[in-house]
């Protein structure tokens, strides 16, 4: 009886142990991705995934007088996909994301610096694809 109690002890706090665990991993900042391939070839950037949870981002760089132009597509068949590009002065760019999207955007350059391309993954399941150019 007393070997009873004590397996029973050991699983208990075995499981709380688990449950611990898994509630950190859950609550940390992660980058979680099922599924996901990308490519990324010079100017272009593409992913499809079952699950995507996290932040990607490529660098652009920009003179003043160029102007970034930024073509993309995206398939959205769960969660949230936002996509944008960061100045090197701060301005954020949203580039629109809805269930499919294709769009082209536009960004003159008046700083030298590098811009940030950000893909935001929120329990998404999809594709995307950007591809830029600075002239």
């Amino acid at each position: 009886m007393e070997r009873t109690i004590q397996k029973k002890g050991k699983r208990i706090m075995a499981l709380g142990i688990l449950i611990f665990v898994l509630l950190v991993v859950g609550c940390s900042s992660s980058n979680l991705k099922v599924g996901y391939v990308s490519s990324g070839v010079g100017n272009t950037f593409t992913a499809s995934y079952y699950y995507f949870d996290g932040i990607e981002s490529r660098n652009i760089k920009g003179e003043p007088g160029e102007i970034i132009t930024i073509a993309y597509n995206s398939e959205i068949k769960k969660g949230n996909l936002e996509i944008k590009i960061e100045s090197p002065t701060g301005e954020v760019y949203l580039l629109p994301t809805d269930l499919k999207s294709e769009e082209k955007m536009e960004i003159p350059v008046n700083k030298t610096g590098t811009y940030r391309l950000i893909v935001m993954g929120e329990r998404t399941r999809g594709s995307f694809s950007v591809a830029w150019s600075a002239i």
